[in-house]
């Protein structure tokens, strides 16, 4: 099971960097968080819009890495970053221009049901694995170990 951010409330940090860990979704965030590094990490578009999401709230917040996450395969990925999260100015450590953030808006209704139907996706692949290990392991459970 994946860990997830759950104690960043706790925490006054205004950097975190979390890479690479096995961070799959984000829960909470920090109050006075300015930069968050997620490179590499499991980020995947199931999660990435309540992820996101929750980040929309901070308003000291200015700088996201999210590079080499799966999320960031999908084309839309970086518009829909930037248009959910007014406040950022730095993306993937490139600063986003005001072109880049009205592009990204007009983009949005289209970006979410693309985004839905993606998640949706994502989400069912993850289970089909999941249950694919789990009938694989049970066909071919290890060897006992014999003292």
């Amino acid at each position: 099971m994946c860990r997830r951010l759950r104690a960043c409330s706790e925490i006054v940090a205004t950097v975190l960097s979390l890479d690479p860990t096995r961070i799959s979704s984000l829960r909470r965030s920090c109050e006075f968080l300015e930069k968050l590094d997620l490179t590499v990490n499991f980020v995947d578009l199931d999660h990435f819009k309540d992820s996101i999401e929750h980040l929309r709230p901070l308003i000291h917040f200015k700088e996201l890495f999210l590079m080499g996450n799966p999320c960031m395969e999908w084309p839309h990925a970086k518009d829909f970053v930037i248009a959910t999260l007014p406040q950022l100015e730095r993306l993937d450590g490139q600063d986003i221009t005001r072109t880049e953030r009205i592009k990204a808006s007009q983009g949005m209704q289209h970006m979410l049901a693309d985004l839905e139907t993606k998640g949706k996706e994502a989400a069912a692949t993850k289970r089909a694995k999941e249950l694919e290990e789990l009938v694989s392991r049970s066909l071919h459970p290890p060897p006992l170990c014999r003292s």
